[in-house]
């Protein structure tokens, strides 16, 4: 819609009116578009079969000020001890615009219950510092997942502090106004 927003001197284009809190949890079947196997069921996200399976959430929103440097993801995986899957561990890519887009992190979600496809687990995992507004896209690599949600971590980000012949000019200006005192 051409929406323009402007934060601490870098201007983001929002492409939909409508923005996903990244610090909030994001349902996994609210996702934007996908390609590859998934069904939806009792409000998750059953039966992705990995094998480059998709999901993109368009426009997340990190926030201004904020960064995110962790993800939490709850699953399960019924492929424990699964010839197809003997570590148990589920590998999921998280990408910037789509699923060819900028690999931001790749989470490998491990199962470590026994119970299967009715154990839910929640995961946090490190994440490069991501900030503004982010089309994620979620693709699972490695077969057997259920998927019910992820959600961010935020942490405050500080302006850098001026260095170089500017440094300090602020405080000047603030004090007299910026203007030169007369004769």
């Amino acid at each position: 819609d051409g929406t323009e927003w402007i934060f601490a001197d870098q201007t983001l284009k929002a492409r939909y009116s409508v923005a996903k809190d990244a610090y909030s949890q994001i349902k996994a079947v609210s996702y934007d578009s996908h390609e590859g196997s998934g069904n939806i069921k009792d409000d998750l996200l059953k039966d992705i079969s990995g094998n480059g399976s998709w999901f993109l959430y368009n426009s997340v929103y990190f926030g201004e000020g904020k960064a995110s440097d962790k993800l939490k993801i709850r699953g399960c995986s019924g492929r424990l001890n699964d010839s197809r899957n003997p570590d148990n561990t589920v590998d999921i890519e998280i990408r910037d615009g789509g699923p060819d887009g900028k690999l931001l992190g790749t989470v490998a979600f491990t199962c470590t219950d026994q119970g299967g496809w009715n154990t839910w687990e929640e995961q946090t995992f490190d994440m490069p510092d991501i900030t503004g507004v982010h089309d994620l896209c979620f693709k699972v690599v490695t077969a057997g997942f259920y998927f019910d949600y992820f959600q961010f971590t935020s942490k405050e980000i500080s302006e850098p502090e001026p260095v170089g012949p500017l440094a300090g000019v602020g405080e000047e200006i603030i004090q007299n106004g910026g203007f030169e005192e007369g004769p």
